[in-house]
């Protein structure tokens, strides 16, 4: 059942229910965690697993990210932790 990319929204919805009722403390983390399950369907994500199954591309991949992170949000990587 939840292999059928048909049934993905009504066991979101009903994850959501039984968080509601029995654990409503963890909503919070439950809507993050779609929001990254989400990413992992992109493009840009898949490029990079793809990516880095090189090692020359997993250090151009860091220093670039590193650069943009610095450049556009003014944030080391130490920063995200």
């Amino acid at each position: 059942m939840s292999n059928i990319p048909d049934n993905k929204k009504f066991i979101l919805q009903e994850r959501e229910e039984v968080l509601k009722e029995h654990f409503p403390l963890f909503i919070d983390d439950f809507k993050k965690d779609n929001r990254s399950l989400n990413l992992l369907n992109t493009n840009r994500f898949k490029m990079l697993v793809e990516l880095e199954k090189s090692k020359l591309a997993m250090k151009i991949n860091s220093l670039f990210f590193r650069t943009l992170l610095r450049l556009f949000r003014n944030k080391n990587i130490k920063d995200l932790n």
